[in-house]
């Protein structure tokens, strides 16, 4: 373990993240001011996720002191990163069958050399989408802003002062996460199995490079949970309780003094519309132990995660963005892609699948161009944000990319019906609005258009299941 001494140049001790994606007016930090990237915090290098006393003093089961993972000025050489990922693979294979994990009898060095071949080969081609990027709004709006960052740095290119910033931000959030995590933990009591967010970002070089802002927590018992998590000091925040009746998961929850990253207990993972969605039951009798540094934490082995991670990321808009596709890339190099493809089939999402995969191996491994990227996603193709009009022909076309021809009509005529009438709680004056400005300014970045819209236009079009 390295202790930071009183020489060392690192961070302001009261850095507290709010909502705000960067900072808020709990960051006493003044963000202009950087640290010394040769200190033991090296943000460029990504804030190593381990910050925790020794695991083994705790037993799975029991609660931990609140306290003791909060001194962040202890940096532990954690082995988060690689090591833990081949673990969960090995107890994947055990414990979930072929379905995770091929069961083939082979030499486990060979195993973990074809492996590490296909992560080089993932992150080489992440590099290639950047340098193609022509801008940081462009690759901003593929969630790429933080990769770009570390490239350029790399390359000796210079990183705009306003992206260093959320580099520093996004390092102090992989240092809030196992905080909060053991809060959650301590509150809850039964099964609680960690999805998305640094679960994904623990697959990444660099943690600290894959932005998020929430815990997507699925419990056995969601709303006994919730009420533990309340009555621990945690507060709910987002839209009003009647939204999230029925929906996926619960009322986002914050802690006061550390409001990121928040808290979102699931009923079950988000979904789409033409299928269940896998049960509780099914998922917490395939989780593996989670790679986090928090005790009693469960997550999913890599071809669950990398299923729900295709299905949450095509629920809100088809092919929306490039970090969706690194994500599902980095989580299933552990998994067998024959297991992959027959658990795809079984959850009843085979061709949306099929999909998701043809485009990020298009983009990321130099594969075939697949008909999507030249037709209704070509803002993937050409790595740049979507326009007002490709926005919508997502919705009306996706279906038909991860449906039969009879089952994809019902669902485009549902996503134009969608698009037909005011957002729950909008006025019409507002939905002919956005309508009008729709309309008139197809070839708009959506970006600007939602900039321009306002808040409103940030508003869910519907509950996602």
């Amino acid at each position: 373990m390295l202790v930071v001494h009183e020489r060392d140049a690192v961070a302001n001790e009261d850095l507290v993240l709010d909502s705000h994606p960067v900072a808020d007016e709990c960051v006493a930090l003044d963000l202009a001011v950087r640290p010394d990237l040769s200190a033991a915090l090296n943000l460029d290098k990504g804030a190593d996720a381990g910050v925790s006393t020794d695991p083994a003093a705790v037993q799975i089961g029991e609660r931990m002191d609140d306290d003791v993972v909060a001194e962040c000025h202890l940096v532990q050489q954690s082995k988060w990163r690689g090591v833990t990922r081949s673990t969960r693979a090995t107890h994947a294979q055990t414990t979930a069958g072929p379905v995770a994990i091929s069961r083939k009898t082979c030499n486990p060095g060979t195993v973990s050399s074809g492996v590490e071949r296909v992560r080089s080969d993932i992150w080489a081609g992440v590099d290639r989408v950047i340098d193609r990027g022509p801008s940081l709004a462009d690759l901003r709006s593929h969630g790429l802003h933080l990769l770009a960052a570390k490239r350029w740095r790399d390359l000796g290119r210079a990183v705009p002062e306003e992206l260093a910033q959320e580099e520093i931000a996004s390092g102090w959030l992989v240092l809030a996460a196992p905080h909060v995590l053991t809060r959650v933990r301590n509150a809850c009591d039964g099964q609680l199995l960690v999805m998305k967010g640094p679960e994904v970002a623990g697959h990444y070089p660099d943690p600290a490079s894959r932005p998020y802002g929430d815990l997507d927590i699925l419990a056995d018992d969601p709303e006994a949970a919730q009420r533990a998590l309340v009555s621990a000091g945690f507060e709910p925040t987002g839209f009003g309780d009647g939204y999230y009746e029925g929906l996926h998961h619960l009322r986002p929850l914050r802690l006061r003094h550390c409001p990121l990253p928040s808290v979102e207990i699931h009923r079950r993972p988000s979904w789409v519309d033409w299928v269940d969605p896998p049960s509780s039951r099914e998922l917490f009798a395939a989780a593996v132990p989670g790679s986090l540094p928090v005790p009693g934490l469960l997550a999913l082995p890599p071809a669950h995660h990398a299923l729900a991670l295709a299905v949450h990321s095509w629920t809100p808009l088809p092919l929306r963005r490039i970090r969706d596709l690194i994500d599902i890339l980095a989580v299933s190099a552990d998994a067998d892609r024959s297991g992959l493809d027959a658990l795809a089939k079984r959850w009843g999402i085979g061709r949306l699948w099929n999909t998701m995969w043809a485009a990020a191996e298009a983009l990321i491994l130099e594969g075939p161009l697949p008909w999507t990227l030249g037709a209704w996603a070509r803002s993937l193709r050409d790595i740049r944000d979507m326009t007002v009009f490709e926005g919508h022909a997502r919705r009306w076309f996706g279906p038909f990319s991860a449906l039969p021809m009879g089952r994809a009509l019902p669902q485009a005529g549902l996503a134009l019906g969608r698009e037909l009438v005011p957002i729950p709680g909008e006025s019409w004056t507002h939905k002919l609005r956005r309508a009008g400005e729709a309309m008139s300014n197809p070839s708009r970045r959506l970006a600007d258009h939602t900039r321009l819209l306002g808040e409103e236009a940030r508003k869910p079009r519907f509950k996602r299941r």
